[in-house]
């Protein structure tokens, strides 16, 4: 359940890319929350494609990130000019959405949960008629599970600190507030609801797509644009809604006003044991 929520409407790649590019930035940025889920989705493809960017790649990166190839991502950052001159008349092309298949799975958070996948621990005996070869293949058998069940130690230790405890439905919800808190407090809420109104699909109100995910959709669009100004350096992070000052403190004195108990299960007990 809570692979499949926490980037329900991209928001956990967009918050991560920004904060990203803000540690970019600010090399002494630390927003306690978000290096965890950082620390926990550093090597997810379907977060990073092709690894975490630097300066000059942020914007390219998060495109891929949401389906889209190399190639189409950098002509995209080459021939997008200033935002004020092609919104809403570029972004309202949606021919480069994120590919469907672009989705986290239990086994992209979790190692443990991985090494279960991976194997199948189940007895392989039970149909075996022979009873000659029963003794040896059973010993065969409980000597493979043995090992499989020792391959998990480790992984369950890691999983049992950073991903155990952690309500992962929970925290895309968070991630929600956080992006249409930021977007509210930046201005772009505004610009994805003047983008909605040239969007065929919704104004004909497409049945597939609902109003939320039409102003998301055009928000990770906005995003896009802030990534590519910082990565040119470029005129536009003039702009009071591209000014990256404001993002930075926005964004920390929203995580650091977020209370554990709503993202952490069994928060007293992992407190008594630390």
């Amino acid at each position: 359940m809570g692979s499949a929520t926490i980037d329900s409407l991209g928001q956990l790649r967009i918050t991560l890319h920004l904060y990203n590019a803000l540690k970019l930035r600010d090399p002494l940025l630390r927003i306690p929350f978000l290096e965890d889920m950082d620390k926990l989705f550093k090597n997810m493809k379907a977060v990073w494609t092709g690894g975490k960017p630097k300066r000059g790649s942020c914007c390219a990166v998060f495109c891929m990130s949401w389906g889209i190839s190399a190639s189409q991502a950098a002509r995209l950052a080459f021939k997008h000019t200033a935002i004020e001159d092609t919104f809403p008349e570029y972004i309202g092309a949606k021919d480069h959405k994120r590919n469907s298949n672009e989705r986290i799975h239990p086994e992209d958070i979790s190692a443990s949960y991985r090494c279960l996948a991976h194997h199948n621990l189940r007895s392989e005996n039970k149909d075996n008629r022979h009873n000659t070869f029963r003794n040896a293949r059973a010993a065969v058998i409980n000597s493979q599970k043995k090992k499989h069940c020792s391959s998990m130690i480790d992984p369950m230790r890691d999983d049992q600190d950073h991903v155990f405890p952690v309500n992962f439905t929970a925290v895309g919800s968070i991630l929600l507030e956080f992006v249409k808190a930021l977007s509210d407090h930046m201005g772009w809420s505004n610009m994805a609801e003047d983008a909605v109104r040239y969007d065929v699909d919704a104004s004909l109100g497409n049945v597939f797509s609902s109003d939320l995910y039409h102003k998301q959709y055009y928000v990770s669009l906005i995003v896009r644009d802030f990534l590519l100004g910082f990565d040119r350096n470029s005129a536009e992070q003039l702009l009071p809604e591209f000014d990256a000052d404001r993002v930075s403190a926005f964004t920390k004195s929203f995580f650091d006003n977020l209370e554990k108990e709503r993202y952490i299960f069994f928060i007293e007990h992992l407190s008594t044991r630390n």
